[in-house]
């Protein structure tokens, strides 16, 4: 018996770091991971929220894009945009009775539902380009505010 002994002791000296390791790992395992208020609360599914989006209309960031965009049109020099609007921006709620309905966000943020959002639309548009004194660059620049505004030739006017 006491061979036996001597034997199993000498197993356990020889591999005691590997033991020492399982009876660590076991330990773990055993340890709870959460408290008993987090496993008592039921589980409820996280409402998916969109990223934030820019929303609302600035006329005068228009006005600073379209300014930018027709400055690099080749010859037209710098440029400064007026744009003129029929109406204010219009934003439609989603309700939930009487009042708008809310989103609460997880960080305690809210927010609420935009069904949808009518902006406004360009009744007019005055461009002064250093570079406007040339017919082919005026042609470019009148393009561009046509296409970008949805006015009409007659609704924009092109100063040098």
């Amino acid at each position: 018996m006491n061979e036996s002994l001597s034997k199993l002791t000498a197993g356990l000296v020889k591999y005691k770091y590997a033991l020492l390791v399982l009876v660590f790992g076991l330990g773990l395992m055993l340890l709870p991971t959460g408290s008993k208020a987090e496993a008592e609360q039921p589980q409820t599914p996280a409402v998916q929220t969109p990223p934030p989006v820019v929303q609302g209309f600035d006329l005068s960031n228009e006005e600073r894009r379209l300014s930018e965009t027709l400055s690099a049109i080749k010859g037209a020099g710098t440029c400064r945009v007026l744009l003129s609007v029929g109406a204010t921006e219009e934003t439609e709620l989603a309700e939930a009775g009487e009042a708008p309905l809310v989103l609460s966000g997880g960080s305690g943020g809210e927010r609420t539902v935009t069904v949808r959002s009518v902006y406004p639309v360009y009744q007019g548009a005055v461009i002064v380009s250093t570079g406007a004194s040339d017919p082919v660059v005026k042609y470019e620049l009148l393009n561009a505010v046509m296409t970008y505004t949805g006015l009409r030739s007659d609704q924009i006017t092109i100063c040098a």
